[in-house]
């Protein structure tokens, strides 16, 4: 009998679906729009493939890390574009010159999806953070084919979905390099393009971005670059939820990648709580680079000329970043949300529900108060 892991545990990896031979699991909305498997009885043949791919069921071994890495690139253009300091982009470039593969998520096109990139001109699809759940399904099939075909690969993420990649393919490839993204939690796509229909036409979106470009900033842009919707952080209802925890899947609030120990051979992110000695020539924005396997230090080391880097401790890092010792606390306003959303399925009640509505409206009344003086002082001086 297949027993796959419950809704509240499920990742939404879809490593699962993509180890049925019989093509008899599909990924299906659940009452909080969580992609979950649903297994069709009728095609099962209980083989147990889907339970072996399942990171929940097999849990995969984590390590702790090495050593601890503060970076930023030497490439001007990552650094104006990248979330951070570039390190993943370092990365890329130079599995991408080596003739390899790079797998990532995008938010350029939509739906969200990860794709595969082998040229450094589509580099550009892959930066930037993405605070919304990115399906990983039907690429982790890609990701086996190319390693079996002795293609170097390079696979960034979630901790879930290098999890779920690691025991998709059951083995260790010498060809392959894994990053996880320090990860606070991930809504459901299924919210983000219900609150961007609250607010413009959705069919004109190409691309969306969080950080970057426009740091902290919910920005929509259609296919000429044209900015459709950009509203800060603290105005920004989504944005908003995202940041206080009160929107993410079930499961995020009992991550166990959520921790010192790590699923990748690079654990990448913002250097949140550097000490001021690190890196003292520069102001810029800097990246984490948590070293976690022999494999990993190896290919840091490769990329050493293209980056500005300095050795920190692990203790430091672990210490500045709340995700590297424990999941997201599951809040009542997190509660609020859940509830509200599975009686009506309307995301703009739900966040209303959690109260970020009232925190969005402080936001702007404060913004209002303070540019007040600068306002009269403007009119004056006409």
């Amino acid at each position: 009998m297949i027993d796959l892991c419950n809704s509240s545990t499920c990742t939404s990896c879809s490593a699962c679906k993509a180890a049925c031979n019989v093509d008899a699991i599909a990924m299906v909305e659940d009452g909080l729009s969580v992609r979950v498997p649903h297994v069709d009885k009728e095609k099962c043949r209980s083989c147990g493939a889907c339970m072996k791919a399942c990171p929940i069921i097999f849990a995969p071994v984590l390590s702790e890390p090495i050593e601890a890495i503060a970076l930023y690139t030497k490439n001007v253009e990552d650094r104006n574009t990248c979330s951070s300091g570039g390190a993943a982009t370092a990365l890329s470039r130079y599995v991408l010159r080596r003739g390899g593969v790079v797998f990532g998520a995008t938010l350029y096109g939509m739906p969200a999806r990860f794709i595969a990139v082998e040229l450094e001109e589509q580099l550009d699809m892959l930066k930037g953070s993405k605070y919304v759940f990115v399906s990983s399904d039907g690429i982790y099939p890609q990701v086996l084919l190319h390693l079996r075909a002795g293609r170097e690969c390079l696979f960034i993420g979630l901790p879930c979905n290098v999890a779920g990649l690691k025991t998709y393919i059951g083995k260790d490839y010498p060809n392959l390099t894994t990053v996880d993204l320090v990860c606070h939690g991930a809504p459901p796509t299924e919210y983000l393009m219900k609150h961007l229909m609250n607010k413009i036409d959705i069919q004109h979106v190409s691309c969306i971005e969080f950080r970057g470009r426009r740091d902290f900033y919910l920005t929509a842009l259609d296919n000429d670059g044209v900015v459709l919707y950009s509203v800060n952080q603290q105005e920004d209802e989504y944005f908003t939820a995202f940041m206080r925890g009160y929107s993410y899947r079930p499961a995020c609030y009992s991550c166990r990648f959520a921790g010192k120990n790590r699923i990748s051979d690079i654990t990448v992110g913002d250097y949140w709580g550097i000490g001021d000695d690190a890196l003292s020539e520069y102001k810029g924005k800097i990246s984490l680079a948590l070293l976690n396997s022999a494999h990993g230090v190896e290919l840091f080391n490769s990329i050493k000329k293209d980056v500005i880097w300095e050795k920190r401790t692990v203790e430091e890092a672990v210490a500045g970043n709340k995700q590297l010792r424990q999941p997201t606390h599951y809040s009542l306003q997190s509660k609020l949300f859940r509830e509200e959303y599975l009686m009506s399925g309307d995301f703009a009640k739900a966040i209303k529900a959690a109260g970020v509505n009232k925190i969005v409206w402080k936001n702007k009344l404060r913004r209002y108060i303070l540019a007040f003086p600068r306002f009269i002082r403007d009119t004056i001086c006409k």
